[in-house]
């Protein structure tokens, strides 16, 4: 493993926490060459996963709309469907109330 290498893990592992920049940019210092390299390659590797969250999260987004628009259809189809139970629910009763009971 490479210099670089080494300093372009470093970089990533502070990613999330940059607190270790410092430690990283303090011990690499006087190797100016391979610590701007490194800064450059793990730069570019940050701007790919940031473009891959970046597509991830619209992705999701999308799925998240369409979930909606479905269950908003679907809400519109159980009241539509609570309707006309109710409205069968009255013929039944009207039906019953109106036909002649056996022994009457």
């Amino acid at each position: 493993m490479t210099l670089k290498d080494i300093i372009i893990k470093e970089l990533l592992d502070c990613a999330d926490d940059t607190s270790g920049l410092e430690e990283v940019f303090r011990r690499h210092g006087r190797s100016k060459g391979p610590l701007y390299s490194a800064l450059a390659e793990a730069t570019t590797k940050l701007l790919g996963q940031y473009e891959e969250l970046l597509q991830e999260t619209q992705s999701l987004g999308a799925q998240r709309d369409q979930a909606v628009s479905e269950i908003q259809t679907l809400e519109e189809r159980r009241r539509s469907l609570e309707l006309k139970a109710q409205g069968l629910e009255n013929d039944i009763g009207q039906k019953e109330r109106g036909s002649p009971r056996c022994g009457d």
